[in-house]
């Protein structure tokens, strides 16, 4: 069974051309899905090419059928963006490991750098957001520490 039926040439050409040159993986992705439903894969063969859940694969159909070629993007994220860039988020950790115990020092020198106030909180969270993403790996692979030697203890 075809979901996407009458696309016209012009539309097509499009959808090409969004699947092999939008900046976005997941417009690309939506693009390519389009037209191989279009071209008759069904979305069995669809949700393996993909590798997405069939409820996925229906999302997408619905999207373009509502709002055609904006379908293709994601609608905007909630929530306040980050208040340092990349960059910025970059130099706090290089700052927090010169200066691991003063805090007050960090915040200092992101404010001299980049001329934006931040709190201690916001700090914080950002060590969270790095722990998570990277050291939390480095927690399983720590090696046990070897037991110290009961010769020393009071009896």
């Amino acid at each position: 069974m075809r979901f996407i039926r009458d696309l016209s040439p012009e539309t097509q050409r499009l959808l090409r051309r969004c699947y092999k040159e939008s900046q976005h993986h997941r417009v690309r992705q939506r693009a390519h899905c389009i037209l191989l439903s279009f071209g008759g894969k069904t979305t069995t063969e669809l949700m393996h090419i993909f590798a997405v859940e069939r409820l996925t694969i229906y999302h997408w159909f619905d999207a373009w059928e509502k709002r055609r070629f904006a379908g293709l993007y994601d609608h905007a994220k909630c929530g306040r963006p980050h208040k340092l860039t990349e960059a910025e988020q970059e130099k706090v950790h290089q700052y927090i490991a010169q200066h691991p115990q003063n805090m007050k020092q960090v915040i200092n020198l992101i404010e001299q750098v980049t001329s934006k106030s931040v709190s201690t909180k916001s700090i914080t969270r950002l060590l969270k957001k790095i722990a998570m993403s990277g050291n939390a790996l480095n927690v399983h692979q720590r090696r046990p520490r070897p037991l110290r030697s009961m010769s020393g203890l009071k009896r």
